[in-house]
């Protein structure tokens, strides 16, 4: 056997293993495939073996055609404007199939000012994202900071079911989507990659909250 056909079934052996590692489904596909078209320019140009042809023409059919229904049902996904807000703000890499299904586990409401959203000392009952209005923080019932739109409020806790640090209260009529913490924690103990996109919205969300909370501090001394 030549050294080209000997790098090329090595490379499907290599996307095999990579498959079997790969983190979601999809990713396990694409190397599926990527595997097949390696295996089939090994059957087609070193082997010249039917079976070997005719396997991989089937690995590249199958995992073919589950990708392109992937794709067709992204495709297929919409959103509506408030949605395409959220989505661009705080989860601008997630899948739009894994996006509408995050989504469809909560709710949008519109809420009134004074509407209390958290309570010092008390579990969190929900994750809130507040796409438009704003609320105010308190703190031993003194106003310590404000919440503009484009922010989640409960995302310090609501992941390990402490409880809250701080009241907040809504300043003026808003409108949020919100999520229970509990159906939140299960939803992404089952799903890896929301998790993952969670967390690192959390984390600007943070940073953000800290860079206001500097500025704030500097501009009263």
């Amino acid at each position: 056997m030549s050294l080209s056909g000997d790098l090329i079934r090595g490379a499907a052996w290599l996307l095999l293993i990579a498959a079997a590692l790969m983190p979601t489904i999809t990713a396990m596909r694409i190397a599926l495939l990527a595997a097949g078209i390696a295996w089939l320019l090994h059957a087609l140009f070193v082997t010249a073996s039917l079976v070997e042809t005719v396997g991989a023409a089937l690995l590249i059919l199958v995992t073919g055609s589950m990708l392109a229904r992937l794709v067709a049902a992204e495709y297929r996904v919409s959103f509506s404007p408030e949605e395409q807000d959220l989505l661009k703000a705080m989860f601008p890499r997630l899948r739009r199939t894994s996006a509408r299904h995050l989504l469809d586990q909560g709710y949008w409401l519109s809420a009134r000012a004074g509407d209390a959203l958290t309570r010092a000392g008390e579990p969190l009952t929900h994750l809130y994202y507040l796409a438009s209005g704003w609320a105010r923080i308190l703190s031993d019932g003194k106003a310590i900071a404000e919440c503009p739109p484009g922010t989640f409020i409960g995302e310090m806790t609501v992941l390990t079911g402490e409880p809250a640090t701080v009241s907040v209260e809504l300043g003026a009529p808003s409108r949020l989507w919100c999520i229970p913490a509990g159906t939140l924690r299960r939803y992404l103990d089952e799903h890896p990659d929301v998790r993952s996109a969670f967390e690192t919205a959390f984390r600007q969300a943070l940073a953000d909250k800290l860079v206001a909370s500097n500025q704030r501090a500097a501009a009263a001394n």
